[in-house]
């Protein structure tokens, strides 16, 4: 399916889907929705409508085609987290936060999705209609990451769960955030595979990160917070480089000089790397 057509749908049924699910609900309840569970469907639609404006007359886009598996994929992802947050907050058992807590998470949502909006806007004006040629994105906080849309969309997703204070609405944060976690990842080393200053093509910045500026794959080694961390062990060590170019130090160690040297994994890009101890 073509990218656009695909989006177009996606987008447009999540908004369509949620709001039967919510007027089914409270035509059979015979309630009304709490002032802060109106303000969340609201910031639900209005995410919705305005990526469904985007994909019609926004992006442009770089692969001809999305696979079914794919299309399905995201269709149940959408929809289903659609019908699962209407019917959250049209639950008997809800209640609204605190008003500081709902004001704070609106405030971030607003934020947000202008952030995100703009992000978008600058996507579109690097690409020329037609072209599928790769551009470093400059500007805004291109600056300091490689997608802050996918940031700001998460940042979307938390202000909208301060808001409804629903299971539902961290569930479809928390899932989100690891997608969108993982094509930020994704994304940011095509960027530096792309953009390797050889051959004169231009040097992509090496203090950018992936999705948080200041946070990377080296810091999180160091606090030992990666399951591939760096581990004291008797016998020898060596610093390999990652071979996608990663700015990561990988520190590979064995057990004993007389232990058979073997694989590690790049805590960045988990690109395999032989330990040559």
């Amino acid at each position: 399916m073509r990218p656009r057509l695909h989006n177009l749908i996606s987008y447009s049924f999540a908004q369509l889907v949620f709001v039967v699910a919510l007027k089914a609900r409270l035509a059979a309840s015979g309630t009304t929705l709490s002032m802060f569970a109106l303000i969340a469907a609201l910031a639900w639609c209005f995410h919705f409508a305005r990526r469904t404006a985007e994909s019609a007359w926004v992006h442009r886009y770089g692969k001809p085609s999305v696979p079914l598996g794919d299309v399905i994929t995201e269709y149940i992802y959408y929809w289903g987290f659609a019908v699962w947050n209407a019917f959250a907050l049209t639950a008997t058992a809800h209640r609204d936060p605190p008003s500081w807590m709902a004001l704070l998470g609106l405030a971030i949502f607003i934020v947000a999705e202008l952030g995100n909006a703009r992000a978008h806007r600058m996507l579109r004006e690097l690409r020329p209609s037609g072209s599928t040629a790769r551009v470093i994105p400059r500007g805004f906080l291109f600056e300091r990451v490689s997608c802050p849309h996918y940031l700001f969309e998460i940042l979307s997703w938390v202000g909208f769960a301060l808001v409804t204070q629903t299971w539902a609405a961290r569930a479809f944060l928390i899932v989100g955030a690891g997608i969108l976690g993982a094509w930020a990842h994704t994304r940011h080393v095509a960027y530096r595979n792309d953009f390797d200053g050889q051959d004169g093509r231009e040097k992509y910045p090496a203090s950018r990160r992936a999705l948080l500026p200041g946070v990377d794959a080296t810091i999180a080694c160091n606090w030992n917070l990666l399951p591939f961390s760096r581990v004291t062990v008797s016998g020898s060590s060596r610093i390999e480089p990652c071979p996608a170019k990663c700015p990561v130090e990988i520190s590979a160690t064995r057990p004993s000089i007389s232990a058979p040297a073997g694989i590690t994994t790049c805590p960045s890009c988990r690109t395999s790397v032989a330990t040559r101890l």
